[in-house]
């Protein structure tokens, strides 16, 4: 990545993830959680996105409940809690799902399928209008399992 920057320079290199960026929002209609199982995409859209500067698409997907249940199909919790690293320190909304991810990795490293119940129990209502989206859309997952939460 020091030879793109130093080569390419800081603003062609953001254009390029850019441009990546919408390559693969054409594979996925728009939809990122439907993504390819490639190896690669789950593994560094948010990356690719901070680096393209798009701070507020990250979060979107971070805050996005079949984004997480997506990524931890693809690739396990430890990426996923990860992808909070960098925004986590500066998101409260950010920090607190990646506590509640945290929290939940060793259930969620045996069973992936207990993402839904996991945020549900670890994130109280009424924490902020973004924990409440998120919990509401684990709620509708069909892996919820008809849990209301705690």
């Amino acid at each position: 990545m020091d030879y793109l920057r130093r080569s390419l320079g800081a603003d062609k290199l953001t254009c390029k993830h850019r441009d990546l960026l919408a390559s693969d929002g054409r594979k996925c209609a728009g939809e990122r959680p439907r993504g390819p199982n490639d190896g690669y995409f789950f593994e560094n859209l948010i990356w690719h996105l901070r680096s393209a500067r798009q701070v507020d698409d990250a979060l979107h997907l971070l805050m996005d409940f079949a984004w997480m249940q997506a990524k931890v199909d693809a690739c396990g919790i430890t990426p996923l809690v990860a992808d909070y690293d960098w925004l986590a320190p500066r998101n409260e909304d950010a920090r607190l799902v990646q506590e509640a991810l945290r929290l939940s990795s060793y259930g969620l490293a045996m069973d992936r399928t207990q993402l839904a119940g996991q945020l549900l129990g670890h994130r109280p209502n009424a924490e902020s209008a973004a924990i409440d989206s998120v919990r509401s859309l684990a709620v509708q997952s069909p892996r919820a399992g008809g849990s209301s939460g705690h």
